[in-house]
């Protein structure tokens, strides 16, 4: 898993985040700021990117691929 940080431009959002429904509800000074907090992550097949129980301090919006949801050993 590769992380790279978000260089944010304020005249442009990834057409692919402003599809995602609860981004839209943020106001433009908000997702500004949201952005400028944001990096990417680039995973392979069979990265974690977080493991049930673990605790986080991010949200993840998944902008292209597929991810597998793993809750109690169920797919």
């Amino acid at each position: 898993m590769q992380e790279y940080a978000y260089i944010h431009d304020e005249n442009e959002v990834p057409e692919t985040l402003l599809e995602v429904p609860f981004v839209q509800a943020f106001s433009k000074e908000h997702l500004d700021q949201v952005l400028h907090a944001s990096a990417f992550i680039e995973c392979e097949p069979g990265d974690v990117i977080i493991a049930e129980g673990d605790e986080a301090s991010r949200i993840f919006i998944l902008l292209a691929g597929e991810v597998a949801v793993v809750k109690g050993g169920d797919q």
